[in-house]
């Protein structure tokens, strides 16, 4: 085949496709020709776009959306007499309180989430006598550093603002609520 027929037979080919994707749902995505006797086309369906209004959804949904979707429940639950801590707090309820048992935790992490019913029962129970607290380590990420926070649930022992000691609970358990008051009775020792 001469140049001419070459020529020729490539621009019929691409008049040929150039109706056929102005008539069609398919759009051309790639055309390889090397001068020999195939010519191969790559197609795609179209699909029609996306409007915007239909792209836009509030945060609170993307948020709903995350917590079904990675079972992100509180760790510590907030209907308790735990006091939540935060940077702008911390210092303060550790100067006014003489007894302060603090678990830094993560909402994610299992453990943490096996202490929350004995924590919860133990700031119920000492009510008073001691504070019990909490700090979302996730979020309050300076704060735990400046703690030296590495694992969770870390938990810290005040008195009168010094840290005197860390609680270990025992990890061996397959739930927490088997130690019993075990929270208790080391704040009361403690306390003693």
């Amino acid at each position: 085949m001469s140049t001419k027929a070459h020529l020729l037979a490539l621009s019929t080919t691409i008049f040929l496709l150039f109706i056929v994707f102005r008539l069609s749902p398919f759009c051309v995505y790639k055309i390889d020709y090397d001068g020999g006797y195939v010519l191969c086309v790559s197609v795609f369906k179209k699909f029609p776009p996306i409007s915007s209004r239909d792209t836009v959804a509030p945060l609170d949904s993307y948020e709903s959306f995350k917590d079904r979707k990675y079972n992100l429940t509180p760790a510590i639950d907030e209907k308790e007499n735990a006091v939540n801590l935060s940077d702008k707090n911390f210092s303060d309820v550790l100067a006014k309180n003489q007894h302060v048992m603090v678990a830094f935790y993560a909402p994610w992490c299992f453990w943490s989430k096996k202490l929350a019913p004995e924590y919860k029962a133990a700031a119920t129970e000492l009510k008073g006598k001691a504070v019990l607290a909490k700090v979302d380590a996730i979020n309050e990420i300076e704060l735990a550093k400046r703690w030296g926070i590495q694992g969770y649930p870390t938990i810290y022992f005040f008195v009168n603002g010094v840290h005197v000691d860390t609680y270990y609970h025992d990890r061996k358990k397959r739930v927490f609520l088997e130690q019993g008051d075990d929270i208790v009775n080391y704040i009361k020792t403690k306390m003693a």
